[in-house]
């Protein structure tokens, strides 16, 4: 990953890092690692349905080999959606809650 040097275009910067560093404490941004960037990125889509395929060429990969490490926070997301269905079948179930009514008056 390369960015470009303000003060020379044509040039990368060499030391992201300390720049990466600088630039979030002048923004008043606690530091996170720049890379935890392009997890966000690969993550939110791979969880919007977006190709395997187009998610690793977006975040400069070749081949989806590499998605498998991303997944794994779409698989979170999954089973949170599931325990939040079963914590509302549950109260369904205990009486806390009642089914929604359809327009027509029955119970779903």
């Amino acid at each position: 990953m390369s960015f470009p040097n303000m003060r020379n275009p044509s040039k990368p910067l060499k030391d992201v890092r300390r720049r990466w560093a600088s630039a979030l404490k002048d923004a008043g941004l606690q530091y996170f690692w720049i890379y935890d960037l392009r997890h966000t990125l690969a993550s939110r889509l791979t969880r919007a349905g977006v190709s395997p395929l187009f998610v690793a060429q977006i975040i400069g990969h070749s081949g989806t080999s590499i998605l498998s490490t991303y997944v794994r926070a779409v698989d979170e997301y999954r089973r949170d959606a599931i325990h939040k269905l079963q914590n509302l079948r549950d109260d369904y179930a205990s009486g806390e809650h009642h089914p929604p009514k359809l327009p027509n008056g029955s119970v779903q």
